[in-house]
């Protein structure tokens, strides 16, 4: 099948409303509901988490994609990081600046820390998954070329291909399952947040080893696997230090 869809939800004179940027919104909105209607946070201290959260997402993601897919354009094309509307994001840098912004908003707060992350990562799951979504729509990032019945020609794309963008929403909506269901299970603080790490980076490197289309390899392993298993790790050794504790 060839691959045919608008990334656009409508557009008028030359503006439209993007599928991808749709989805960050509606992670913006879930995070703010669950935080508020699950977690019980107060709202007004939520909608300033979540604003500067929202920033700290693009910015990281924006920042982790130049540093890790293209850090020639540091030196040589600079201008190249600002250029966001031409796509270029990253899911471990947006993991990366939106962790130490809990960290920062818990110390000012003075809120446990554990409690937040745990309350966080659920909702940003489902966000990432809506991401996935998104890249879809866009008709990129797609996947290795195979002869499934399902596989599709994307535009720019030579042959037929695992449309991975989507095993990777469904991937990310069932870790949204499982973590959403340990959060009323009365877990220890601490191994909801271990979790999303743990199975976020095993989803990652799943995918990327079976079904994606590499865009860097390093050392015969993709960019993608390489940061994805150090979030298993860091989680591994979360959930075992909170176990203990």
């Amino acid at each position: 099948m060839i691959f045919n869809l608008s990334p656009y939800i409508f557009e008028i004179g030359g503006f439209g409303l993007r599928y991808y940027s749709m989805a960050y919104l509606l992670g913006l909105l879930v995070t703010y509901l669950w935080l508020t209607r699950v977690a019980r946070y107060d709202a007004e201290k939520i909608a300033d988490f979540c604003l500067f959260g929202f920033l700290a997402v693009i910015i990281g993601g924006r920042l982790g994609y130049v540093f890790f897919y293209h850090p020639e354009w540091i030196l040589n094309e600079p201008w190249h990081i600002l250029t966001i509307w031409k796509g270029g994001m990253s899911i471990h840098g947006g993991i990366l600046l939106v962790s130490a912004w809990v960290i920062y908003f818990v110390k000012k707060n003075q809120w446990d820390f554990y409690k937040l992350a745990d309350a966080v990562v659920v909702p940003a799951i489902l966000g990432i998954s809506f991401a996935k979504i998104g890249n879809f729509m866009n008709g990129e990032l797609w996947g290795r070329v195979t002869d499934v019945p399902w596989c599709l020609v994307f535009p720019g794309a030579d042959g037929c291909r695992h449309p991975s963008q989507l095993y990777e929403a469904f991937a990310y909506f069932l870790i949204f399952l499982i973590l959403a269901w340990c959060t009323f299970q009365g877990y220890r603080k601490g191994t909801i947040a271990a979790l999303f790490l743990i199975l976020l980076g095993l989803a990652r490197t799943t995918i990327e080893v079976f079904w994606r289309e590499p865009s860097w390899v390093y050392w015969g392993v993709t960019a993608g696997t390489w940061l994805s298993v150090p979030m298993v790790i860091i989680g591994l050794a979360l959930l075992i230090y909170r176990v203990r504790r």
